[in-house]
């Protein structure tokens, strides 16, 4: 009985305590508190204030007949304060532990299937980061003004490397770029490099498929044009690939038409639980089809700059930090421009700039003879068929300056390559407006 009743006033202090959910373990509740306080926590990921009244009409959504009853039980337990809290935490914590490891004591056989999931759910117990409720830090406590450093994952960008400004966990990056004008190329460079420099990588395309993706990445790692890849069957990628299999990390791909910003946080843990690890980066091609639920009365702007906050709290998430990469597409005045992109190009909202950590122009251009045709048995792989201008419109951190210009080529395999010589740079910088426009 003692149990109900601590997860009673425990689930009450929650709903009265928001900031307290993300850091309470779902684990130590059970049976239909568990149930509510999963609800809970999705209602605090999308920024719901919880209520009573918005739990009772979601269970009745939802013929939760259990959970219903045991509404007013919580409502009417008795006030605690948080040192009460911590306390029943800790006892239901430790209460869970045993319940758990009872439970796999009971097996017969233990194989790495079940241990890997007792492993992780033990894990998941054990993570006990819960903030300090209004404790201020004085000024004299100098440990204190050490800042943390930022975890590097990478970003396969030459130019960012030893900078301090390359990507970071808990950070949201983003490109901008015209229709047609690089993209897709940038977020699959930084898929390649973030995939064979083994990290985690979920990507998220919209207006691929999952096999025209995985081949478009497949062929910049293999070095193929389109058409050579096309002529592998599934033992030729098998061989082909074996050489780098230790080099590489996970990258799974989610192909579809829309996601409502306020679920993508669950699709993310979702496909972490399946897969059993956690993502470094999610890489999102692109944020214009990230839509918001209660987007119905807004306008464009304001949703534009509600997604892309939504998507700085996911990467930001204590515990949890992730790089997100995506890129949004410049307004009407980016289709026949003839200088670097800049803020004014950001289409409908400045919302994006407001919240990203990093974000990076692009501006592509074809250097093949107007009219010209190769057949594409002929077409080299290493080949230039363009050339993609960056230019830096925002960052945060590092020696990195906004404003600065970096060139690359765009290949044929869709591999991009740096350029570094000063000859071919400066001539670049004089010349690129006059080459022509191309597109993806």
């Amino acid at each position: 009985m003692g149990e109900i009743i601590n997860q009673n006033e425990l689930l009450k202090f929650c709903i009265e305590n928001p900031n307290l959910i993300r850091t309470t373990q779902p684990e130590i509740f059970y049976g239909e508190y568990k149930q509510i306080f999963e609800v809970l926590r999705r209602m605090d990921q999308r920024g719901i204030k919880p209520s009573y009244l918005a739990l009772r009409k979601w269970f009745e959504s939802k013929a939760l007949l259990t959970e219903l009853e045991a509404l007013p039980w919580i409502e009417g337990a008795q006030d605690i304060d948080l040192s009460t809290f911590r306390l029943f935490k800790d006892d239901l914590l430790k209460l869970a532990k045993t319940r758990l490891i009872n439970q796999y004591n009971e097996l017969q056989e233990i194989n790495d299937k079940d241990w890997k999931e007792f492993t992780k759910r033990l894990y998941a117990l054990n993570q006990t980061d819960e903030p300090e409720v209004f404790k201020a830090g004085s000024f004299l406590d100098f440990k204190t003004h050490i800042e943390a450093e930022g975890i590097t994952v990478g970003s396969g960008l030459y130019f960012l490397e030893n900078t301090g400004s390359d990507f970071q966990l808990a950070q949201l990056i983003t490109f901008i770029a015209p229709s047609g004008h690089g993209k897709s190329q940038l977020l699959a460079h930084i898929v390649k490099h973030l995939f064979m420099t083994r990290r985690k990588v979920l990507t998220i395309v919209f207006e691929e498929t999952e096999a025209q993706y995985k081949s478009r990445i497949g062929q910049g790692l293999l070095v193929k044009t389109r058409y050579q890849y096309k002529q592998l069957n599934e033992r030729d990628l098998e061989r082909e690939f074996q050489p780098k299999i230790n080099s590489m990390g996970q990258l799974d791909v989610i192909s579809g038409t829309s996601v409502a910003v306020e679920d993508l946080e669950d699709l993310i843990q979702k496909q972490e639980e399946e897969k059993g690890y956690r993502y470094d980066a999610i890489v999102i091609d692109y944020s214009k089809q990230l839509i918001l639920k209660d987007g119905k009365n807004k306008q464009e702007w304001q949703m534009i700059g509600d997604v892309f906050r939504k998507l700085k709290e996911i990467c930001m998430r204590k515990g949890n930090e992730r790089l997100i990469v995506t890129a949004i597409q410049s307004n009407r005045d980016g289709y026949n421009l003839k200088k670097s992109l800049g803020e004014v190009n950001i289409a409908d909202s400045m919302g994006p700039l407001h919240n990203v950590d990093m974000m990076i122009g692009i501006h592509r251009k074809n250097i093949n003879e107007p009219g010209q045709v190769i057949d594409e048995k002929d077409q080299d792989p290493k080949g230039i068929s363009n050339i993609l201008k960056l230019n830096i419109l925002k960052k945060r951190l590092g020696t990195i300056n906004q404003g600065d210009t970096f060139y690359y080529n765009l290949l044929n395999c869709n591999n991009i390559e740096a350029i570094n010589d000063p000859v071919t740079i400066e001539r670049l910088n004089a010349n690129f407006d006059s080459l022509l426009d191309d597109s993806e």
